[in-house]
């Protein structure tokens, strides 16, 4: 009863990873749910990481070498 009521409070990403996991006892969901939340946070720190450094970058080629005016 105690994994039931867990399972059914578990929303999101994280509610459908560890409902396809289908755990046998509540240390099983728990643990499955402490990593699917660490990864969608680590995801989400990646995003906002190089989201921000591809912006603040410029990159630019010349086709010839001469200085521009």
């Amino acid at each position: 009863m105690l994994l039931a009521s867990f399972l059914s409070g578990l929303t999101g990403v994280v509610g459908h990873q560890v409902g396809f996991q289908n755990p046998r006892n509540l240390q099983q969901a728990l643990t499955t749910a402490v990593a699917v939340r660490g990864a969608e946070k680590q995801e989400r720190f990646a995003e906002i990481f190089y989201t921000k450094f591809d912006k603040s970058v410029r990159l630019s080629a010349r086709s010839d070498d001469r200085e521009p005016a």
